[in-house]
């Protein structure tokens, strides 16, 4: 992350640095420690493309699907991603081979050394579907959840402040 002095904070946060040093004078009064620069949080805004379960069914409608009849799990396909005011696009996909043999354990690797690294993801509808299938094939692929993260789901906010007739991208 990247440290600001007060100055370069005051400019980002549109404060007048008169307003942050009142902050920090109050603050020496109460004997709270006032740090010498201000710590960004690392952003990481991305998307997870996954494959469909494939399984055999005797129609269309009001299937009851029982795991014996699934021939192929889900499996993460794809992600990208972009740590916010970069212009570097980060991406990772899966070779043919890995698809073959429904083998995302590179790529869920790759993925889980940003969402460590991050302090806010952000993503639409990373609450509803993101999250919960990241989390699932790292617990496939054997490992630990990464640091502890907040979230920004576009979806959710798009629900709560608008009335489109569709929520999509």
């Amino acid at each position: 992350a990247d440290d600001l002095g007060i100055e370069q904070a005051s400019k980002q946060l549109n404060l007048k640095i008169e307003t942050i040093g009142r902050y920090y004078r109050e603050a020496r009064k109460l004997g709270l420690a006032i740090p010498e620069k201000i710590k960004q949080p690392k952003i990481l805004i991305f998307d997870i493309e996954t494959s469909p379960t494939i399984a055999a069914v005797w129609g269309m409608f009001k299937q009851y699907i029982r795991k014996e009849q699934i021939e192929s799990g889900w499996y993460m396909l794809s992600w990208s991603a972009k740590w916010l005011f970069s212009t570097e696009i980060l991406s990772d996909v899966l070779t043919p081979e890995e698809s073959i043999n429904n083998d995302d354990n590179r790529i869920s690797n790759s993925m889980w050394g940003l969402l460590d690294d991050a302090d806010i993801i952000v993503g639409h509808n990373i609450n509803g579907f993101d999250i919960s299938k990241l989390n699932t094939r790292f617990v496939v692929n054997g490992y630990m959840p990464p640091s502890p993260y907040q979230t920004i789901d576009t979806l959710y906010h798009a629900r709560k402040t608008f009335a489109f007739s569709r929520n999509d991208l």
